[in-house]
Protein backbone atom coordinates (compact mmCIF):
# COMPACT_ATOMS: atom_id res chain seq x y z
CA UNK A 1 0.00 0.00 0.00
CA UNK A 2 1.40 3.62 -0.98
CA UNK A 3 -1.19 5.97 0.48
CA UNK A 4 -3.77 5.16 3.02
CA UNK A 5 -6.26 7.82 3.63
CA UNK A 6 -9.05 8.12 5.92
CA UNK A 7 -11.72 11.20 5.73
CA UNK A 8 -14.66 12.10 8.00
CA UNK A 9 -14.29 9.19 10.56
CA UNK A 10 -14.79 8.74 14.00
CA UNK A 11 -11.95 6.99 15.21
CA UNK A 12 -10.27 7.91 18.16
CA UNK A 13 -6.74 6.32 17.65
CA UNK A 14 -4.89 4.49 15.09
CA UNK A 15 -3.52 0.81 16.14
CA UNK A 16 -0.19 0.27 17.13
CA UNK A 17 0.18 -1.88 13.68
CA UNK A 18 0.26 1.40 11.13
CA UNK A 19 3.88 1.12 12.15
CA UNK A 20 4.15 -1.93 9.95
CA UNK A 21 3.10 -0.24 6.68
CA UNK A 22 6.82 0.60 6.19
CA UNK A 23 6.15 1.16 2.11
CA UNK A 24 3.49 3.51 2.99
CA UNK A 25 4.06 7.39 1.62
CA UNK A 26 1.25 8.91 2.03
CA UNK A 27 -1.29 9.03 5.42
CA UNK A 28 -3.97 11.44 5.06
CA UNK A 29 -6.52 11.95 7.90
CA UNK A 30 -8.49 14.59 7.20
CA UNK A 31 -11.64 15.87 10.02
CA UNK A 32 -11.04 13.14 12.21
CA UNK A 33 -12.61 15.52 15.08
CA UNK A 34 -11.97 12.35 17.39
CA UNK A 35 -8.43 11.48 16.73
CA UNK A 36 -7.06 12.48 20.04
CA UNK A 37 -3.31 10.44 19.50
CA UNK A 38 -1.01 8.84 17.14
CA UNK A 39 0.74 6.04 18.17
CA UNK A 40 4.53 6.04 18.64
CA UNK A 41 5.11 3.06 15.94
CA UNK A 42 4.23 5.71 13.62
CA UNK A 43 7.96 6.37 13.58
CA UNK A 44 8.57 3.25 11.78
CA UNK A 45 6.79 4.50 8.67
CA UNK A 46 10.18 4.76 6.81
CA UNK A 47 8.96 5.56 3.62
CA UNK A 48 6.13 8.19 4.34
CA UNK A 49 6.59 11.50 2.56
CA UNK A 50 3.48 12.97 3.26
CA UNK A 51 1.58 13.25 6.73
CA UNK A 52 -1.81 15.17 6.74
CA UNK A 53 -3.67 15.34 10.25
CA UNK A 54 -6.03 18.33 9.45
CA UNK A 55 -8.85 18.79 11.53
CA UNK A 56 -7.55 16.04 14.63
CA UNK A 57 -8.27 16.76 18.34
CA UNK A 58 -4.16 15.63 18.86
CA UNK A 59 -2.69 17.59 22.03
CA UNK A 60 0.83 16.62 20.91
CA UNK A 61 3.06 14.24 18.38
CA UNK A 62 4.94 11.36 19.90
CA UNK A 63 8.46 11.90 19.97
CA UNK A 64 8.82 9.01 17.64
CA UNK A 65 8.02 11.81 14.57
CA UNK A 66 11.44 12.63 14.39
CA UNK A 67 12.39 9.43 13.24
CA UNK A 68 10.46 10.31 9.76
CA UNK A 69 13.68 10.94 7.56
CA UNK A 70 11.68 11.03 4.07
CA UNK A 71 8.99 13.19 5.26
CA UNK A 72 8.84 15.97 3.57
CA UNK A 73 5.16 17.26 3.94
CA UNK A 74 3.44 17.58 6.96
CA UNK A 75 0.15 18.93 7.66
CA UNK A 76 -1.39 19.92 10.93
CA UNK A 77 -3.95 22.50 10.09
CA UNK A 78 -7.12 23.19 12.21
CA UNK A 79 -4.96 20.59 15.00
CA UNK A 80 -6.68 23.46 17.63
CA UNK A 81 -5.60 21.61 20.95
CA UNK A 82 -2.25 20.86 19.57
CA UNK A 83 0.18 22.79 21.41
CA UNK A 84 3.79 21.09 21.46
CA UNK A 85 6.00 20.10 19.16
CA UNK A 86 8.18 17.28 20.45
CA UNK A 87 11.92 17.83 20.66
CA UNK A 88 12.65 15.32 18.10
CA UNK A 89 11.05 17.52 15.52
CA UNK A 90 14.42 18.83 14.27
CA UNK A 91 15.43 15.67 13.53
CA UNK A 92 13.31 15.75 10.14
CA UNK A 93 16.08 16.85 8.02
CA UNK A 94 13.64 16.19 4.67
CA UNK A 95 10.75 18.31 5.73
CA UNK A 96 10.68 20.95 3.22
CA UNK A 97 6.69 21.93 4.05
CA UNK A 98 5.27 22.83 7.52
CA UNK A 99 1.80 23.75 7.33
CA UNK A 100 0.28 24.30 10.59
CA UNK A 101 -2.56 27.19 10.62
CA UNK A 102 -4.99 27.43 14.15
CA UNK A 103 -2.93 25.11 16.21
CA UNK A 104 -2.73 26.13 19.92
CA UNK A 105 1.35 26.13 19.47
CA UNK A 106 2.92 29.26 21.02
CA UNK A 107 6.57 28.14 21.10
CA UNK A 108 8.95 26.10 18.63
CA UNK A 109 11.43 23.49 20.02
CA UNK A 110 14.85 24.62 19.89
CA UNK A 111 15.74 22.01 17.58
CA UNK A 112 13.51 23.70 14.75
CA UNK A 113 16.64 25.60 13.30
CA UNK A 114 17.74 22.35 12.57
CA UNK A 115 15.52 22.11 9.82
CA UNK A 116 17.91 22.86 7.45
CA UNK A 117 15.31 21.80 4.54
CA UNK A 118 12.60 23.86 5.18
CA UNK A 119 11.30 25.74 2.32
CA UNK A 120 7.10 26.74 3.56
CA UNK A 121 5.99 27.54 6.92
CA UNK A 122 3.07 28.28 7.24
CA UNK A 123 1.60 29.18 11.04
CA UNK A 124 -1.79 31.55 11.19
CA UNK A 125 -4.49 31.64 14.09
CA UNK A 126 -8.02 32.58 13.56
CA UNK A 127 -9.40 35.83 15.43
CA UNK A 128 -11.00 34.48 18.59
CA UNK A 129 -14.66 34.49 17.57
CA UNK A 130 -14.17 33.68 14.09
CA UNK A 131 -16.29 30.63 12.62
CA UNK A 132 -14.43 28.02 10.78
Amino acid sequence: MIEFQLDRTLITGLPHQIGSLKSLKKLAIRDCRNLSALPESIGNMSALHMLILNKAVIIELPESIGTLENLSVLRLNHCNKLSKLPASFGKLKNLYHLFMEDTAITELPKTFGMLSNLRTLKMAKKPYGQVP
